[in-house]
């Protein structure tokens, strides 16, 4: 065990040979030490070997700016990564598809596209993710240039997201 680590030789030396479900558990480890840098150097590791989970945090990580700058840009395209692929049925992971989505349709500097924003809550949404059903029937529900609301879409997708206790999709239907 390296003493200024506390992380197992043998996992350092798995680690070391590209091993990406070892390198994000080191990245886990300094982060919940808080030593932010060290993690997403490790991060990085297991991203760029094409750890869907470490490519959503590390999208996370530049999204909030940890260990470095707010930086939208990084964010988007490691979550496009990890979107692209991983843990769910339909090939994806399902929580970068959602935080994708709702960055193109709600931050100005990301220059907001509608329809990949709606495409990637939709793929979310359809493996089960309540957040993503949530924001899908915000958006329905709101009317915008040349498109009324569609207030039976927003329902449908409130009412799948309150079935797996989404408290604001449950309120949105008692509204």
């Amino acid at each position: 065990m390296t003493r200024e680590t506390s992380i197992p030789d043998p996992l350092a030396g798995r680690a070391a040979s590209g091993d990406t479900l070892a390198q994000e558990w080191i990245a886990d480890h300094f982060r919940d030490q808080g030593l932010a840098e060290q993690a997403i150097s490790w991060y990085r590791r297991a991203a760029v070997g094409n750890s869907a989970s470490a490519q959503y945090k590390l999208g996370w990580a530049c999204f909030h700016g940890r260990g470095g700058p707010i930086d939208y840009k990084r964010a988007m395209h490691w979550w496009r990564k990890a979107a692209a692929q991983g843990r769910a049925a339909a090939g994806g992971h399902t929580r970068a598809q959602h935080e994708l989505g709702t960055l193109l349709l709600r931050d100005p500097a990301a220059k907001p596209d509608t329809s990949e924003a709606l495409r990637w809550l939709e793929r979310a949404a359809a493996e089960g993710h309540a957040p993503s059903q949530h924001a899908l029937g915000e958006w329905h529900a709101q009317s915008r240039p040349g498109r009324d609301a569609d207030l039976d879409a927003a329902r449908h997708w409130w009412r799948r997201a309150a079935l797996q206790g989404h408290a604001g999709a449950e309120q949105r239907l008692r509204d």
